[in-house]
């Protein structure tokens, strides 16, 4: 499988990768996993890419679901399987015990993924090439049981052997017990009766009392004070029993062998288990590590192209993580119209971590693994990654960073293409600024007619003028709060961004009379762009202020139309009851003025001027009389109405247009509304009342 080639092996982007590679490894349950994780290095494979991301995926379900392919760590069974390869090879009683742990893990992965076959096809498909072979499992359990005893049934010799054993430990502890009952009675023996020496069983005695025993003498305690013999009553009964422990290791060992033996036929097919348990074991790793970094599978690019959308760094977002900060994701996009990315800005404003970004999780996505980006993300593939970051300074062959550097750049020139991604921080510095600007020019030129796909950091002016005239090439910058002196972490795609020497040197305390010398002695275009680049970003600050005004109004607004048009619907449901409504405020101003009118009788009864009183409710009186005859008009007074004419109901306020007239039945569309009334609620809206004739 053909790998990336990445330039020069030593380099910030390598060693990132590598901690990623760390961060997996600590998830493996499986020694050669974990060996295989290390070896993991961004391919060029299509296919493989395709099929590892999709595992990954399916894997990243089982494990969210609540389910995990191993629940503990996974013995490393490759020794005993080179134990069987070689000819008349025997595993031993801790070997086969190893050894099951392993076949009944694989027995579980068979077992697991036979139920799962329509949830996880591609996982099912992975396995196929591997053969199950439950019967290795089934004979190792007919000699041993779950705690890794070797069964008495394993043979008819070794039932009858233990049998043996078991009646003549019967009658030696008997015989033991009669021994120790006189001993103590004598006061002969010591505090801890019994123990073992040279494998035989033994009484302790104190040495006093050596020469008055009959028995055999196997050892005499450190201090001298006690003597370890064995009663003269139980040799032969010792001897016999350790003919026939020698019996049952004997026995043991043969059915050992022919174990072995049964099983050696499968050795090909443990070797390839040990295969299929490692690549599973790296697909957990890699799933685990996308949950933990929120990662996700990007579509694959049929092209060398990139687009990322919400992509994070995975370590800085882990780090963030962990100490409550936020991380600000960014978009990013290079194809075959904007290949290579020009990114300006401030110092430690987040450049070379958008850089780094890039270039890391397109190494991991090379990898087969998932990365801190949405779903929606599109990747293509690379076959070499030409990375310039960092201090390059080179002390074994003498290298100063620049020399470093220019022979990096004379080495991306000469090998660059079409699929290349090149990431290059500050180009063109470390030398004369003018020179090292107009190289920096010249060498960006020279790889973008190589077709390559890249990402350039600069502060040189030219190289974003470059990157504004050329449609191989885009503007970004790092967001920068201007007034508050202090970096965004957002990369806005399409203008450059300003350094801020000046300002920066300005609010650190630099004297003005110092500035303003630096901008008398500044090569003027330089000072014009970064004057206005720095504009720029205040007239956008002042932008954004305005725009978030005009959205909150805007909201408000929506707000208020939103209101009006329930207010209109409560309406015209209102109007549907207008006769109602006349007779009901022709009963209340009836009933008012007759309350009213006892009113008016009480003060004019008590006024000294009574005229006034007159007065005060004369006015009263006929507003309340016109109201009536208003009331009755509308009650009996009925007008033409026509297709196509502005209408209202009789008491509301809503304009209308009439739709349709069946006999009495008229359709009026009253704005997103349409109703049907009675011809006889509906009035000509008042504009063309005057000139209405009434029936």
């Amino acid at each position: 499988m053909e790998q990336v080639k990445i330039y020069p092996i030593n380099n910030p982007l390598s060693d990132e990768f590598e901690t990623v590679i760390g961060l997996l490894e600590n998830y493996s349950l499986f020694d050669p996993g974990k060996e295989a994780i290390k070896k993991i290095r961004p391919s060029c494979d299509k296919n493989f890419i395709s099929n590892a991301l999709q595992l990954v995926s399916e894997t990243k379900l089982l494990l969210q679901s609540g389910s995990d392919i191993f629940e503990r760590r996974i013995p490393d069974v490759r020794k005993e399987i080179a134990i069987l390869n070689a000819q008349n090879g025997v595993l031993s009683i801790e070997s086969f015990n190893k050894f099951s742990q392993f076949i009944r893990v694989v027995e579980q992965v068979f077992h697991f993924f036979s139920t799962l076959e329509r949830e996880f096809p591609t996982l099912i498909e992975s396995l196929k090439p591997y053969e199950r072979k439950q019967w290795v499992l089934d004979k190792i359990e007919t000699v041993f049981d779950k705690d890794g005893i070797v069964l008495s049934s394993a043979s008819e010799r070794l039932t009858e052997i233990r049998g043996h054993k078991q009646k003549l430990l019967s009658l030696l502890s008997k015989q033991y017990q009669k021994i120790i009952q006189r001993l103590a009675k004598d006061g002969w023996l010591t505090s801890s009766v019994e123990s073992s020496r040279n494998g035989r069983r033994v009484l302790s005695i104190h040495a006093e009392y050596r020469r008055s025993i009959k028995g055999i003498i196997h050892d005499v305690s450190a201090s001298g004070r006690t003597v370890f013999f064995e009663p003269d009553e139980t040799i032969e009964l010792n001897n016999r029993m350790s003919e026939l422990e020698q019996d049952e290791k004997m026995e043991i060992f043969r059915i050992l062998k022919q174990l072995s033996d049964d099983i050696r036929i499968e050795t090909s097919s443990f070797r390839a288990w040990v295969k299929m348990i490692a690549e599973l074991d790296v697909i957990r790793c890699k799933a685990n590590l996308s949950i933990e970094i929120k990662g996700s599978e990007p579509s694959v690019s049929p092209q060398s192209t990139i687009q990322l959308d919400r992509a994070f760094h995975p370590l800085l977002l882990l780090h963030q993580n962990s100490i409550g900060k936020q991380t600000i994701p960014f978009d990013l996009q290079l194809d075959h119209t904007s290949r290579i990315m020009v990114i300006s800005g401030p110092n430690a404003g987040g450049k070379t971590m958008c850089m780094k970004t890039v270039g890391l999780l397109q190494m991991m996505f090379q990898s087969g693994m998932h990365i801190s980006a949405t779903s929606t993300s599109q990747l293509g593939i690379f076959k070499q990654i030409l990375i310039d970051i960092g201090d390059n300074q080179s002390i074994e062959h003498e290298l100063s960073t620049y020399s470093s550097r220019m022979e990096y750049m004379s080495y991306f020139i000469q090998n660059a293409h079409s699929e290349t991604l090149v990431m290059i921080d500050e180009l063109g510095s470390g030398t004369d600024p003018q020179i090292g600007a107009a190289l920096a020019e010249a060498m960006v030129l020279a790889l973008s007619e190589k077709g390559v796909k890249g990402i350039v950091t600069t502060h040189y002016p030219n190289i974003k003028l470059l990157a504004s005239n050329y449609n191989a090439f885009t503007n970004a910058s790092v967001a920068f709060d201007v007034e508050g002196m202090k970096p965004l972490y957002e990369l806005e795609i399409g203008k450059p961004g300003s350094s801020y020497a000046l300002l920066l040197a300005e609010r650190s305390g630099i004297a003005v009379s110092i500035i303003n010398k630096a901008k008398e002695l500044l090569h003027s275009p330089s000072l014009e762009m970064e004057t206005l680049l720095t504009q720029l970003k205040f007239n956008e600050s002042e932008t954004n202020r305005i725009y978030k005004e005009a959205s909150e109004k805007n909201n408000e607004l929506a707000s208020l139309i939103l209101k009006y048009q329930r207010l209109v619907e409560n309406e015209l449901k209102q109007e549907t009851k207008n006769d109602e409504f006349l007779r009901k405020k022709e009963k209340y101003l009836l009933r008012e003025s007759s309350d009213k009118l006892k009113k008016f009788y009480k003060e004019f009864k008590q006024a000294k001027n009574k005229s006034y009183i007159i007065k005060k409710y004369e006015r009263y009186f006929d507003e309340r009389k016109e109201q009536l005859k208003k009331v009755e008009e509308e009650k009996e007074i009925s007008y033409s109405i026509d297709i196509g004419m502005a209408v209202r109901m009789r008491k509301g306020k809503v304009t209308g247009r009439v739709e349709s007239i069946e006999g009495n039945k008229v359709t009026v569309v009253f704005g997103a509304f349409k109703m049907n009334c009675k011809k006889q609620d509906l009035i000509p809206d008042d504009i063309e009342v005057k000139n209405q004739k009434r029936d």
